[in-house]
């Protein structure tokens, strides 16, 4: 499934754009933040065709009829603002020492992550595009946890380096989606966290899977490495309060079946799609994930 690219005008302006945001978000108070990335976000949910349509086609298969299109319509505004005020939460990370999130995000089911580091085979946290995953991680990451997240380079290589200094320098590791398979297992069987979004295949190095009953291109190689390091996959997910702060929750590994990781991918699928029906309202899928026609033949080929 092809990604959405953009011109290389709208990288330049994004950058400035980014860089007055970050600015902002150190001076001015939360309060007037949020405010001000929310009039953003209503103008951004106009002007920009291309993730709002993303994102109302994909609330189309999560919601079905259930829910007509103009309460879909009124709900993508509401993740759009959401998304904007969690943009101001990730441009103040530099500023947040382990007191201040400490402070800020509230946690359950560290016991769990703890065990599963105990299988030496490293441990997958998988998550979808939810809430404040960057706070989550750099929230893990204060803590002590060795934490290298996967992300996808932004057209603009300038803007990738903008992002990737912010999560590097609250001690978060940044692997490309098209890190060398031997890599990532080096940090699995160093006993290290990989973190990952599951619920689109950014790198376009996916398999075909079943999600909300329909056909889709998802992340797959996690679940390999974790079955050749003997590793384990922990999901998990960080909500944003909405009084503001993070609420990390994180669930019972999934180990991987031997031999069968079709059947281990299935069950990270249905885990994630729990988080996505419960927090709707801030799941930020700006590209599109489901094609408008399945593969012919067996998934996963």
């Amino acid at each position: 499934m092809p990604m959405l690219r953009e011109p290389p005008i709208v990288g330049i302006v994004a950058l400035w754009f980014y860089r007055l945001a970050a600015f902002l978000a150190r001076c001015l108070p939360p309060g007037l933040s949020y405010v001000l990335a929310d009039r953003v976000a209503d103008l951004y949910f106009w002007i920009r065709r291309r993730p709002r349509c993303a994102l109302l086609a994909n609330l189309q298969v999560v919601t079905g009829a259930r829910m007509d299109p103009a309460d879909r319509r009124r709900l993508a505004k509401v993740i759009f603002r959401n998304f904007g005020r969690s943009i101001v939460d990730f441009l103040r990370l530099p500023a947040m020492d382990r007191s201040t999130l400490n402070r800020q995000v509230r946690a359950e089911g560290l016991e769990r992550l703890e065990e599963a580091l105990q299988s030496r085979g490293g441990v997958v946290l998988l998550t979808a595009h939810i809430g404040g995953w960057e706070v989550g991680g750099a929230y893990l990451s204060a803590l002590g946890y060795p934490v290298n997240a996967i992300a996808r380079n932004h057209d603009a290589t300038h803007i990738t380096r903008f992002f990737n200094t912010r999560r590097e320098e609250r001690g978060i590791r940044v692997l490309g989606t098209g890190e060398r398979n031997r890599e990532l297992l080096r940090l699995l069987e160093q006993g290290e966290c990989i973190a990952l979004l599951g619920d689109w295949d950014g790198g376009g190095r996916g398999t075909w899977a079943t999600f909300f009953g329909r056909e889709a291109r998802v992340p797959f190689a996690y679940v390999k490495f974790a079955e050749r390091t003997g590793g384990q996959i922990v999901p998990g997910v960080a909500i944003r309060n909405p009084t503001g702060g993070y609420r990390v929750r994180l669930d019972g590994s999934i180990k991987p079946t031997p031999g069968n990781a079709r059947s281990t991918l299935d069950r990270c699928l249905r885990v994630l799609e729990q988080y996505i029906s419960e927090n709707l309202t801030q799941w930020f899928a700006f590209n599109p994930i489901w094609p408008e026609e399945a593969p012919n033949g067996k998934p996963g080929s």
